[in-house]
């Protein structure tokens, strides 16, 4: 037998082969089931971060809100105390 380089290769043993190639499979495998793994592990995490960030997001509306809040309710104040001023005094 002649490969494309022109040297003659021995037969393989197929035993020898098979056993190659179920330890190779088995091999293969083992690297798929820790792929898997840490695929999992950062599905969790992307997880955990999204969960954050929307938490994150919020707490930085709430912020933002706060203050338009307290200026309306001062403005509010303003004008009952001018109302009832108006009504006390004329």
């Amino acid at each position: 037998m002649t490969g494309e380089s022109g040297f003659a290769l021995s037969p393989v043993d197929p035993e020898v082969e098979k056993a190659f190639l179920e330890r190779r499979l088995l091999g293969l495998l083992r690297e798929v089931e820790g792929l898997k793994g840490h695929a999992h592990g950062l599905e969790e995490q992307m997880a955990r971060l999204e969960r954050e960030l929307r938490a994150a997001r919020a707490a930085l509306e709430e912020e933002r809100t706060r203050p338009l809040a307290i200026t309306l309710l001062r403005r509010i104040r303003r004008r009952a105390g001018r109302v009832v001023g108006r009504l006390r005094g004329g």
